[in-house]
């Protein structure tokens, strides 16, 4: 649960902190299984999203219920490590062109204090043997941040 002192504006406003306030009532309602109403089609859905969250791949459901928001209200990416990347990597790039687009007033990079990655990058860092290269790449980036 994200710890707020926030209560839910009318609806999401243009700054940075009507935006924290509608994340954190909404993992509010989350944390206590009281959802707002979900759209029915897409036509009713937001198409402006008022923020971008970078979660980790380990987490099991949609972000935007983790928020109680509807699709559309926010630009989710997904990334092992809780690692952007390099300036010319494709998830930094994803996350330029979404600012651009949409300019939202807030970016949040969700992170699993029990990330399975991170711990594999605390162990290669101790000396264990990483068994692919793939993984390698993904731990080197994991160790520099």
């Amino acid at each position: 649960m994200i710890t707020c002192n926030a209560r839910l504006p009318p609806s999401p406003a243009d700054d940075c902190y009507s935006c924290r306030l509608v994340r954190c009532s909404g993992n509010e309602r989350f944390v206590a299984n009281n959802p707002l109403p979900q759209p029915k089609s897409p036509d009713e859905a937001s198409i402006n999203p008022f923020a971008i969250v970078v979660g980790m791949a380990e987490v099991r459901l949609p972000i935007e219920r983790v928020f109680d928001v509807t699709p559309g209200d926010l630009v989710v990416q997904r990334v092992s490590g809780g690692i952007a990347g390099r300036e010319d990597s494709t998830l930094f790039a994803s996350l330029e062109y979404a600012v651009t687009r949409w300019r939202p007033k807030l970016l949040v990079v969700l992170a699993d204090s029990d990330s399975k990655i991170v711990s594999a990058a605390i162990d290669q860092v101790s000396g264990d043997v990483i068994p692919s290269a793939s993984q390698r790449g993904v731990l080197d980036r994991v160790m520099v941040s």
